[in-house]
């Protein structure tokens, strides 16, 4: 893999993705669709599940636009995906959008939060840890190192809140939701693009002001690399000790030394410890009540017609 996907492939962008961006963690969305999809064997509804997040190239004019549209606009591919006989594929895609559904629960109304609570709890765990990162950017020498520290550990905080509960659903809730999640994508069907550029495609070379065939392209590349990063996301969840802080914290602070280094142009330090501290801390915040906030968002959505009829119609297909 190209060396920028290594480095963003460690536990779904941790360290890179904006704020706005952040909701609930793949192995979250898998877990969630699997319980909704009770019935559909297809693993392609687990996919389904990660791939509104497909596009996350902050680089790209396209982001804010592509990003916001599948995670609001999903009829149309659901129409889409029906007409290729992928159904569970949008099923789980479907499940997934902010509108009212999975992503709503997270940033917007929780069902234990007054706000979405993934919003909620990395609010309490940004301050604890933003006088860490400042001494970090402090002995590195960077200027301004407070207004630094404090972008920093906001978007940080959504990653390791996510990454904590991730954890924690494989460990505790389902330790076969790696494996299968890593099966799914390694047999996601090569339709998949299609469906998406077919969906997404119009739209966005309308907002770009570019050729069609030229949106489908930024959507097909986009797609075809999201799905490396969700095998590498896969593997790491399917490893026996996926749980393992310590290990996931070496890994952790490198990226995030690099990161910051990219950011700030100067050689700053997190060290292991730091990290697994961070880890440890944005863990704390979640174990009293995830497991809680993921099952009322899992009966929230099931009272949905939207879910309940489209499922009952998958179910009569078979």
């Amino acid at each position: 893999m190209k060396k920028a996907l290594n480095l963003a492939c460690l536990l779904m962008l941790i360290f890179s993705l904006p704020e706005k961006g952040l909701a609930w963690g793949s192995a979250t969305h898998a877990y969630i669709a699997k319980d909704l999809g009770i019935g559909i064997t297809d693993p392609q509804m687990l996919y389904g599940a990660a791939a509104p997040d497909f596009f996350y190239d902050l680089r790209s004019p396209a982001y804010d636009y592509l990003s916001r549209q599948t995670h609001t606009v999903v009829s149309n591919l659901k129409a889409k995906a029906g007409k290729r006989h992928m159904d569970a594929f949008a099923f789980g895609f479907v499940s997934h959008n902010e509108k009212w559904g999975a992503d709503y629960t997270a940033h917007k109304k929780g069902r234990t939060a007054k706000k979405g609570y993934v919003v909620t709890k990395a609010g309490l765990l940004t301050p604890k840890l933003l006088f860490r990162l400042k001494a970090a950017l402090d002995a590195a020498g960077v200027s301004g190192s407070f207004f630094w520290a404090q972008a920093i550990s906001s978007d940080l905080s959504h990653k390791l809140i996510e990454t904590a509960i991730d954890l924690e659903i494989t460990k505790h809730e389902d330790p076969s939701i790696g494996p299968e999640f890593l099966s799914a994508v390694q047999s996601a069907s090569d339709t998949i693009p299609g469906i998406l550029a077919d969906s997404y495609g119009y739209a966005l070379s309308r907002r770009l002001k570019i050729p069609r065939e030229d949106a489908n392209h930024i959507i097909a590349e986009a797609e075809a690399d999201f799905r490396q990063l969700m095998v590498r996301y896969g593997e790491i969840l399917s490893q026996e000790d996926s749980g393992d802080i310590p290990k996931i914290s070496e890994e952790g602070a490198e990226l995030l030394s690099e990161a910051l280094k990219n950011l700030t142009g100067k050689d700053v330090v997190i060290e292991a410890e730091t990290m697994q501290e961070f880890l440890n801390l944005a863990t704390q915040e979640v174990q009293a009540d995830y497991a809680l906030e993921i099952s009322s968002t899992i009966s929230y959505l099931k009272k949905r017609k939207e879910i309940s009829s489209f499922l009952k119609t998958i179910l009569r297909k078979r």
